[in-house]
């Protein structure tokens, strides 16, 4: 059924970003991420009651980088980290070099006989023409006693090795109905390149998570990388709408 626009509504949209982008001194900076949030129908109270609108891009780009290292300890490491926590957590953490990092989310919820539409977020990588020469060392990632008995929504990236390109991604639509006119409809585009990279890589790499996320509830999403040059995207979308027949 097309979406029709009726009288007001209660509608509370939230955009929420955490990005970062980790370079090595003496090392060609990484090209970072660019997180970009457009929001239309919600100038003022009359647009908030009856559309809301909003679109997400993030982009991720590493371009002609050259990375060498040898016999590097490199360690990620969460221990007895956010037990019991609450709400959104968003976690980026990155012991090795010219990293890029994001956490979005997009939460949109309609109260009452208005429109929730058009709710998207697309995601992109690149990697191309980067090297990494890598000789012995030790990296580890690891997630230990972590996170056990949370509620909410946990990303979390880690990166001990270099050059990755780690991204989650949440799109969430919820509305509630006095009829079956509310719509909340939810998006999420991937998308990946990578061309003409050089890597050469050694020593003892791991990705761990032992004891946690016991008893949570919600979601969760956790993106390890020990090695390099990889693009890892967690990527969930979903919508329902609560229709109360009078």
């Amino acid at each position: 059924m097309k979406p029709r626009i009726f009288c007001p509504a209660l509608v509370f949209l939230i955009i929420l970003g955490a990005s970062a982008a980790y370079g090595a001194e003496g090392v060609f900076p990484a090209d970072g991420v660019d997180v970009t949030l457009t929001v239309s129908g919600i100038e003022g109270v009359e647009a908030i009651s009856s559309v809301v609108s909003a679109d997400a891009l993030v982009n991720q780009t590493l371009i002609g980088n050259r990375l060498e290292e040898r016999g590097v300890i490199s360690t990620s490491i969460m221990q007895d980290t956010f037990v019991d926590g609450r709400g959104i957590l968003s976690i980026n953490q990155a012991s090795g070099n010219i990293n890029n990092q994001a956490n979005v989310r997009v939460l949109a919820f309609a109260d009452g006989d208005g429109v929730l539409y058009d709710l998207s977020l697309a995601t992109s990588a690149r990697s191309i023409k980067n090297t990494v020469i890598s000789v012995g060392g030790e990296y580890e990632d690891r997630i230990s006693n972590s996170f056990g008995g949370g509620v909410g929504i946990v990303g979390v990236n880690q990166s001990a090795g270099s050059l990755n390109q780690q991204v989650n991604v949440v799109v969430l639509g919820i509305g509630v109905a006095l009829g079956p006119d509310v719509v909340a409809l939810g998006d999420a585009d991937l998308g990946g390149t990578i061309a003409d990279n050089s890597v050469s890589s050694g020593g003892n790499r791991s990705d761990i998570i032992t004891d946690s996320f016991t008893g949570f509830r919600g979601i969760a999403q956790v993106n390890q990388s020990s090695g390099d040059l990889n693009i890892v995207t967690n990527s969930v979308g979903f919508s329902f709408t609560r229709i109360n027949v009078p």
